[in-house]
Order: structure tokens, then C-alpha cells, then sequence
């Protein structure tokens, strides 16, 4: 199954990630981008999450951070968009 954006022609998706600190966990807040695979990662490349979801409306996810230090990536695949980010926990 052909991933990422070249995979489609162009429509309209949101999508928003942040990481907060006080809850310790990283909120995803997506809209239009169909069936995703979201992952995250340590700075080792293991993966520590992995979950799969499709959106046709807006929908969140919370990923609990239930880690020490360290640097960490979020990655967002699905045939509308490849999005990826890091984040470090001190």
C-alpha cells in the first residue's frame, strides 16, 4: 500500500502534535488524513508506541510519555501526509 503525499492528489487534512510537559504526554490533533499510523520512537529508533487510526472528521490522540530522559520522535504516516517531529524529555 503506497504511503505519503505523493501517493495522492492534494486535498485539505489538519493535523497538529505537541508535546505537554505538565501531563507528560503528546496530543495529536488531526482532521482529513484517512488512515494513519502513528509511532513513537526513542533516539535508538525503537519503537515505544505504535497505533492505527482514520479520520474523515476531527479526532485526537494522547500519547502518554512514561519515560525518563531523553530525545524522542513522533511520526505520522498516512496517504495524504509524512510528518515527523522530535521532542526532548529533561
Amino acid at each position: 500500500k503506497g504511503k505519503g503525499p505523493a501517493s495522492h492528489p492534494r486535498s485539505t487534512y489538519y493535523l497538529e502534535a505537541s508535546y505537554l510537559t505538565l501531563s507528560n504526554k503528546v496530543e495529536i490533533i488531526y482532521d482529513g488524513i484517512g488512515e494513519t499510523d502513528i509511532y513513537l520512537v526513542d533516539a535508538s529508533g525503537q519503537i515505544l508506541y505504535q497505533t492505527n487510526v482514520f479520520s474523515t472528521t476531527m479526532s485526537c490522540v494522547e500519547i502518554p510519555i512514561e519515560v525518563t530522559c531523553g530525545t524522542y520522535s513522533v511520526i505520522i504516516d498516512s496517504d495524504m501526509v509524512y510528518a515527523y517531529g522530535s521532542f526532548t524529555v529533561q
